[in-house]
């Protein structure tokens, strides 16, 4: 009965944007990200492809999406407050 992650996601012409994807420091490391994210491929049935970003340096956060079949798009250096970000996609199959 308690949250301890969310994430929000919305689709616009044809692609399902990931954004805010988060899971509590102490609930971390549990799977719990890629639960979410694997829901999200389980709901959304009016998109071709998947569209999440994330900060460069968050080394556990890119494996995470490099582990679920996302593959790295683009890089914006210096985007969020002198940070690099890098973006991935995942192409889905026709439903």
């Amino acid at each position: 009965g308690k949250v301890v992650g969310s994430v929000r996601f919305w689709t616009v012409g044809g692609v399902c944007v990931i954004r805010l994807l988060s899971v509590h420091p102490n609930y971390q490391g549990k799977g719990i990200g890629k639960a979410l994210m694997r829901e999200i491929e389980a709901l959304v049935t009016d998109a071709h492809k998947l569209y999440v970003c994330t900060m460069l340096r968050t080394s556990r956060n890119v494996a995470m999406f490099l582990d679920l079949g996302y593959r790295p798009e683009s890089v914006m250096p210096d985007h969020y407050n002198g940070m690099d970000m890098i973006c991935f996609s995942k192409y889905l199959s026709v439903r």
